[in-house]
């Protein structure tokens, strides 16, 4: 079950990082990849969790989850068929459901939030519902219940809203994260 989540993560990671790449695989690889997202989708995310507790795992980083959220280059390839385009269209949105069905199931354990804190993305996490297609709000708003559980939160500022819209729209997580002050964000390029 986990290795099946495992893979999915990182399949997910891949698909919505390399979007763009996607034309060049074999449709029937894609089928494929779009299956095994498709059966991790279905998994319920308390299985996972006790499943990590049962086995004493735990992750080091969230950082390429959360950034991979907001990839601002998600790009379906150039195609001619609707069907083709409907196809890569639940391919990139089972992806994003993958990723964030993986945040539910760890952060419901203290030692996750306490990572995501320690790497400064709580307030990413909590400002996805600005940054998510509205089609995964159910999804999101249950992975911030699971951060909720662990730790108060607040709702995000207004600054991080805006530098979680600029990480979505253009930049980036990464390069956003490396913003200290509103000046700072002049010369982003």
């Amino acid at each position: 079950m986990c290795f099946r989540c495992y893979a999915g993560v990182a399949i997910a990671q891949m698909i919505l990082g390399s979007s763009h790449l996607l034309s060049m695989l074999p449709i029937s690889t894609l089928q494929s990849v779009k299956k095994l997202l498709r059966r991790v989708c279905e998994l319920n995310p308390e299985d996972i969790r006790q499943y990590e507790l049962k086995q004493k795992l735990y992750w080091e980083t969230f950082v390429a989850c959360v950034q991979y959220l907001y990839e601002p280059s998600i790009v379906i390839p150039n195609i001619d068929s609707s069907d083709d385009a409907t196809f890569f269209n639940e391919l990139l949105q089972d992806s994003i459901e993958v990723l964030l069905i993986y945040l539910q199931s760890s952060l419901g354990r203290l030692i996750h939030v306490n990572i995501v804190n320690s790497e400064g993305l709580i307030d990413y996490v909590t400002a996805l519902p600005w940054s998510i297609p509205k089609c995964f709000e159910r999804k999101v708003y249950a992975v911030i219940r699971e951060v909720a559980k662990e730790q108060v939160i607040q709702p995000p500022s207004l600054a991080s809203i805006a530098k979680a819209k600029l990480a979505k729209n253009k930049f980036g997580l990464r390069k956003i994260m490396d913003v200290h002050s509103t000046s700072e964000l002049l010369f982003l390029q």
